[in-house]
């Protein structure tokens, strides 16, 4: 508990450091969040960081909470191949 304590302590000045920096990123990029977030306001984070990011997508899934990579695998796994695709044309599961 204490080194979770010292993490999140540690985690909210980090990214108030870098999100003035959120804009510098020039690369494909999917944020992939659960609209029932009760962790992360998805609207302070997630939406903030598509804003910022220029060319980003935002993928809010209903019906789910903070580990969107668990509770919707599928949904994770499709915006990740969208950026694959947007940066290769291609899907490297359609070669396999």
């Amino acid at each position: 508990m204490e080194a979770a304590a010292d993490q999140l302590a540690a985690l909210i000045p980090g990214v108030a450091a870098m999100a003035p920096r959120y804009s510098e990123i020039r690369c494909p990029m999917a944020v992939v969040a659960g609209r029932e977030d009760r962790i992360v306001d998805p609207h302070a984070h997630a939406v903030q960081l598509h804003n910022a990011v220029a060319g980003s997508t935002l993928h809010l899934l209903a019906e789910t909470g903070h580990m969107p990579q668990h509770a919707r695998p599928d949904a994770v796994m499709a915006a990740i191949e969208r950026v694959e695709r947007a940066m290769t044309g291609t899907s490297a599961h359609a070669e396999a």
